[in-house]
């Protein structure tokens, strides 16, 4: 099963019939969304889109988890941990931390593991490293029975986004936006839904709150972020 335990999510909108978004943060819910605020799983068949599995390709025992979870702002810790059973080895382990290793905002993370103990940690600060369109960072879990997400500052922002229908064939993509920079966002797929984290002005006339989804119908669009904060732009298409 999944547990929030603390966590508080707020239901922001649902875009179409296909992604939906909801939105974790401190004044929403001040008494819960605080530091040791936890959402945890605890069997591999609660983790989203069990059913669609995609491994590493150096593993069979690292996959790509649910995609749901983007943290824009705050630190957190991400728990895995394993029995005999699930025949987990230091080779999958150091694959698996080699993957966070190597990716352009890896300075977010710090990773460990005890093979004794059968547990990987990251802490995971966010930090606007992306500054160029990249797919989704941090897609994989360790194929274990158990994982959680722990809040470990009282200024946690997580985004959730589920993707209603069609699982598989949405892309994702991503980029941070400095305060005042600009970036013109270009369509891809035939549906293509920009999501902004926090205010925004697009084409130097429509002013948007943090966190919201549009359906981008023209070719291009130009974002500003409006905010004093760097905020992640993120694009869902197929």
């Amino acid at each position: 099963m999944t547990a929030f335990i603390g966590v508080n999510f707020k239901f922001v909108d649902q875009l179409d019939d296909n992604l939906q978004l909801s939105f974790a943060y401190n004044a929403y819910a001040p008494e819960n969304n605080i530091t040791g605020a936890k959402l945890q799983r605890t069997t591999k068949e609660a983790r989203p889109h069990h059913e669609i599995k995609i491994v590493h390709p150096d593993t069979d025992k690292i996959c790509v988890n649910g995609m749901n979870y983007f943290l824009i702002k705050g630190k957190i810790k991400v728990t895995w941990e394993w029995t005999d059973e699930d025949e987990i080895t230091e080779d999958d382990v150091k694959v698996f931390k080699s993957y966070h290793e190597n990716l352009p905002c890896s300075p977010m993370f710090d990773v460990s593991y005890d093979m004794e103990e059968k547990r990987c940690v990251i802490i995971v600060e966010y930090a606007p490293h992306i500054t160029d369109w990249s797919e989704m960072h941090f897609i994989y879990d360790i194929d274990s029975h158990y994982a959680s997400i722990e809040f470990l500052s009282d200024d946690v922002e997580l985004l959730c986004m589920i993707r209603k229908n069609n699982v598989s064939e949405w892309q994702i993509e991503q980029r941070d936006l400095l305060p005042n920079e600009e970036v013109t966002v270009t369509k891809s797929g035939t549906d293509c839904y920009i999501v902004n984290t926090n205010d925004v002005l697009i084409n130097d006339t429509t002013e948007y709150q943090r966190i919201q989804g549009v359906m981008l119908t023209s070719d291009t669009a130009k974002y500003k972020n409006t905010s004093s904060s760097p905020q992640k732009i993120i694009k869902y298409y197929k």
